[in-house]
């Protein structure tokens, strides 16, 4: 209100500036996910070490400094067919729990809508 009446005092117009918040990247949401997930699901050793080592060399330089909310289906069939260069798909199918955990974090902290692999679709 302040800044308003002294625009009005100097016979100037006010203009606020208006600024759109914008989304996480994947890592942060990613780690904090990672976070959560072993406080409250008390995973097993391999399991966490499989998570953490899929997010780590995978998932991170992938879509690490991606917003979060950019990461859609389609966005994931790329990833995939990008890593199916090198990893088996027996490998992909054990692994993409990683990334479905971290994208249903970022569901429940409103990031996204909906999580893009629980879409229905054949990824």
């Amino acid at each position: 209100m302040e800044k308003l009446r002294a625009a009005a005092v100097l016979g100037q117009d006010y203009q606020p500036k208006v600024t759109t918040p914008t989304a996480p990247t994947f890592a942060p949401v990613a780690a904090e996910a990672i976070k959560i997930y072993q406080s409250t699901m008390s995973p097993e050793p391999s399991t966490l070490v499989n998570h953490t080592s899929f997010l780590a060399v995978h998932l991170l330089p992938y879509f690490g400094t991606k917003p979060i909310t950019s990461i859609t289906t389609l966005e994931i069939q790329k990833f995939i067919a990008a890593k199916r260069t090198e990893l088996a798909d027996s490998t992909l199918k054990t692994s993409l729990p990683t990334l479905r955990l971290v994208l249903d974090h970022a569901v429940r902290l409103g990031l996204l809508s909906a999580n893009p692999m629980r879409s229905g679709l054949r990824l």
